[in-house]
């Protein structure tokens, strides 16, 4: 049923030509109890591409083979080695055409030789991507991945289902069973999905996926300030172990150690897709109390390595072929040249991953026969720092999804600027321009982002290319850290409430005054269909819940409306029959409070401050408060606002409630109430609530082109935003 609905809003969106590129967006506008749900769902879809019944038989296949002589290894390798070079050779158009041209120009060498095949450039395979996958396979049938790797390079890459399962298994044998877990484990992944908006400033960062029993944690939310609520969200959820980049689960860990937490004990944490140093896995270890055991490996499964109990880093041989770049082992850095051996549907061939490393020849005591990695340098970007002290390890899902870029780099100038170097494709346009511009601001916050076009990418001196550069000193990274303790001890020492709404105020007018400036007038203008759509269905659901409720105001109530701004719901009082020497208001804002006092000039409507209410106890039968809480950041203050309501209103009187339930992602000025937090504010009312409101994107879209449709897409809940609520006040 779910999936039909969604076909059908699909379905309906396209035909009046409205396309899914906003997707994001409208994710980032459902409730957290929605995200849950689209994160469960894709996550049970992933789950039955991963695994079925004959999952624990390879899983037993693969552990075995941990334990093979070097003889069953060298035998097993070469026969799917030389099964992988045929079909290569004679099933993948890019790899036939190459050795065509080769015979044509004299060549005579056989592909039976690894050694005689080319190296394989990572800006090949993302240009002619779908030319590495054989004649016989069809890519509509199988799995499509992307990955950006190092180089900021988007590749697509296509895999059978047989091939994802096989792969699964591996990684369930030597990335969980070594370590006593499974996949029925609860887990949690520190990730660079956007799962909630980077400005987002209040919990949840995380979405909880039961098809996977994962808690997914936003990697771009790591502040100070905010890795407390991680710390209580493992506790919560009863995460056993933890899977992500080295220099989060590192920040994580400090946070820990600070705070003294010792209810977030893990079985083991592991590390992925950056390096893991001593001094990280030390501090790790000591925070969750738990071994820590570091992983290599990459989408395009040509490689992988992980480290078993007794700390050393094992190659996976059946996983794929490493030479290096020279061919010379032992100690030696060298670059990684890799040839797959999992999915021959779409072979990669002495592959140049982009990562350095070296190898052992070293036995290990645990007993394995796999061969051993050394050291990985590969993935050793910086990590950059926003200005209100979060880390972000990993930017490479900007460069995601076919951004038309060769390759890129991100160069953190100082805070408040981020540079980009980027060599383009010929479709390179400024449309993606600006989508690369605002991919950084999703996760690096208010920064300025500046575009540089480049014919490559500098490399070090080693010829390693970086990624991501942070350019600020150290010093500049010590300062940030002690500049956010300075703040946390001068918040400590604001005791006075007067003081916290005083700065409450003062940051909601300037927001008033950046809004007057940035956004369109006409946006929200009652002529507009979206806004008249959205109004009218607010004011008709209030009639009828008041209605309902044996509550809806006569002449001659008091009606209080707290911030007002132009109008408000003034006219609706109106509207329903009151007089205007019945309404009464109070708005922070002058400039907002002159057009609704010359609209209505017999009305009480007055400027001032809503935590201070001019008015005597139990004045007001009604009290209405429209999208003024979620302006208010402060705990604090929104207690006092809510404590100055229950004074002025009527004991058996009603506040009519309308507010976010939700985050706007595009505005971190806004931080949505949902019905808990409205009970916890309103203790002593008695509330009737329900969700309301087409997610804006959405609504301006439909409104124009079908009121019809954006009636139907109103009536699903998890595509709603805001709460509307008639509460009454007990009486005593």
């Amino acid at each position: 049923m779910l999936k039909s609905v969604g076909l059908a809003i699909n379905s309906a969106l396209k035909k009046f030509g409205i396309k899914m590129s906003a997707s994001l967006q409208i994710y980032h506008y459902l409730p957290p109890w929605a995200r849950n749900f689209a994160a469960s769902v894709r996550g049970y879809y992933l789950d039955r591409w991963r695994y079925d019944s004959n999952t624990e038989k390879l899983v037993e296949e693969a552990l075995e083979r941990d334990y093979w002589s070097e003889k069953q290894w060298t035998q097993w390798r070469e026969e799917r080695l030389a099964y992988t070079l045929h079909r290569a050779a004679t099933k993948v158009p890019f790899y036939r055409e190459t050795w065509d041209k080769r015979r044509q120009n004299g060549d005579r060498s056989s592909w039976e030789y690894l050694e005689n095949w080319d190296i394989l450039e990572k800006d090949t395979l993302r240009k002619r991507a779908s030319e590495f996958v054989a004649d016989d396979c069809n890519p509509a049938r199988m799995f499509l991945d992307h990955t950006s790797g190092t180089t900021g390079t988007s590749l697509n890459l296509w895999i059978k289902k047989e091939t994802v399962k096989y792969w699964y298994a591996i990684f369930e044998a030597r990335s969980r069973r070594w370590y006593g877990i499974s996949r029925d484990t609860r887990w949690a992944i520190l990730g660079g999905q956007m799962v909630t908006p980077v400005k987002k400033r209040n919990p949840p960062f995380w979405v909880w996926n039961a098809g996977m029993n994962q808690l997914y944690l936003s990697s771009y939310h790591l502040a100070p300030d905010l890795m407390g609520f991680y710390l209580d969200a493992l506790k919560k959820y009863r995460v056993r172990y933890i899977l992500g980049y080295s220099s989060a689960l590192y920040s994580l860990a400090q946070t820990a150690i600070r705070e003294n937490r010792k209810d977030v004990k893990m079985d083991v944490v592991i590390s992925n897709a950056e390096p893991l140093f001593d001094y990280q896995k030390e501090v790790i270890a000591k925070a969750f109390d738990c071994p820590v055991r570091e992983t290599y490996g990459m989408a395009e499964m040509v490689a992988a390595a992980s480290e078993c109990e007794k700390g050393s880093l094992h190659r996976w041989p059946d996983v794929g072929v490493i030479e290096g770049e020279n061919d010379r082992e032992g100690s030696l850095v060298t670059d990684f040249i890799c040839t797959g051996l999992v999915n021959a549907d779409m072979p990669l061939i002495r592959y140049k991953v982009g990562d350095r490393g070296s190898f052992s020849d070293a036995t290990c005591d645990c007993g394995r026969t796999l061969p051993l990695m050394g050291r990985i340098e590969g993935r050793s970007d910086d990590v950059l720092y926003t200005a209100d002290g979060r880390t972000v390890g990993r930017l490479d899902p900007v460069f995601k999804n076919d951004l038309p870029v060769i390759e890129a780099q991100i160069i953190q100038k100082s805070l408040a600027e981020i540079l980009v170097k980027y060599v383009p494709t010929d479709s390179f346009s400024q449309r993606d321009a600006n989508d690369l511009s605002n991919r950084i601001r999703e996760r690096m916050g208010d920064v300025q982002v500046k575009l540089e076009k480049v014919e490559q990418i500098p490399r070090t001196t080693s010829g390693k290319f970086r990624a991501v550069v942070c350019e600020l000193s150290v010093d500049e990274r010590l300062d940030l850290h002690d500049n956010f303790d300075a703040l946390i001890d001068i918040n400590l020492e604001i005791d006075d409430d007067a003081q916290l709404v005083a700065r409450e105020n003062s940051r909601i007018e300037k927001e008033y005054h950046r809004r007057e400036v940035e956004i369109d007038g006409n946006l929200y203008a009652p002529w507009q269909p979206a806004e008249n759509f959205t109004l009218s269905e607010r004011k008709n659901l209030m009639a009828l819940m008041l209605h309902d409720l044996g509550k809806f105001p006569l002449r001659g109530n008091r009606c209080l409306e707290i911030g007002y701004g132009k109008l408000g719901w003034l006219a609706d009082l109106i509207s329903w029959g009151l007089k205007e020497t019945d309404l009464h208001g109070i708005e922070l804002d002058p400039a907002r409070a002159i057009f609704a006092q010359r609209a209505l000039p017999e009305a009480d409507l007055r400027v001032g401050d809503a935590a201070k209410l001019p008015w005597e106890d139990e004045t007001f039968d009604f009290v209405i408060i429209s999208t003024v809480f979620s302006s208010i950041l402060e705990q604090i203050v929104r207690k006092i606002v809510a404590s100055e309501v229950e004074r002025v209103l009527k004991p058996g009187g009603v506040l009519i409630w309308y507010d976010l339930v939700t985050n706007n992602p595009a505005n971190s000025s806004v931080s949505g109430i949902g019905p808990t937090e409205l009970k916890r504010l309103f203790q002593d009312f008695t509330a009737t609530t329900r969700s309301i409101t087409l997610i804006p994107p959405i609504a301006r879209l439909l409104a124009p082109k079908s009121v019809v449709l954006a009636t139907i897409l109103s009536s699903i809940p998890f595509l709603r935003t805001h709460l509307i609520g008639a509460l009454i006040k007990q009486q005593l």
